[in-house]
């Protein structure tokens, strides 16, 4: 599309499908901030994804200042579903850090005992939405598991990948 910018990861398909070759049976977590590509290629986001970071301050050129800055960018959460399933991994779910996290510290945060701080706000900058809880996510991808295996971080949630 004219005037549209897209970062790409020529690398990303060989990666997972190396990383799920050497997989016999289990699950494989993929945390990072991304999205699925309708929502990465959507019109909102014509100028892509990529970002120059700084001592965690954004810096206005990528091309400043080359190795005393990092560069990032959005991961296609498509692309590492159908390069997976090449080699027998099982989309199970992709959800956001907030919904995964959350549910997964469900039992420690409903216990009586009393959370160090540090771990609380530790916590809270992973889930709030602010912060990493919706711009980060997790992709749980599965092989060789029972068609009836239900990851506890997706419990009861309905992705729609495609």
């Amino acid at each position: 599309m004219e005037g549209f910018t897209a970062e790409i990861r020529p690398a990303a398909g060989t990666w997972i499908r190396s990383v799920a070759h050497q997989i016999q049976r289990g699950l494989m977590l993929t945390m990072d901030y991304g999205l699925p590509a309708p929502d990465l290629y959507h019109p909102s986001r014509s100028a892509g994804t990529l970002v120059a970071l700084r001592e965690h301050r954004h810096t206005p050129d990528p091309l400043q200042d080359p190795g005393n800055q990092d560069l990032t960018a959005h991961v296609n959460y498509t692309e590492l579903i159908q390069e997976g399933e090449k080699e027998g991994l099982r989309c199970l779910g992709l959800t956001d850090f907030s919904q995964a996290l959350t549910r997964l510290a469900g039992p420690i945060l409903s216990g009586k005992e009393n959370l160090p701080e540090k771990w609380i706000r530790n916590f809270q900058h992973l889930t709030h939405p602010g912060f990493f809880g919706k711009t980060h996510q997790i992709l749980v991808q599965g092989k060789n598991l029972p068609d009836s295996f239900e990851s506890s971080m997706l419990k009861s949630m309905t992705n729609a990948l495609r």
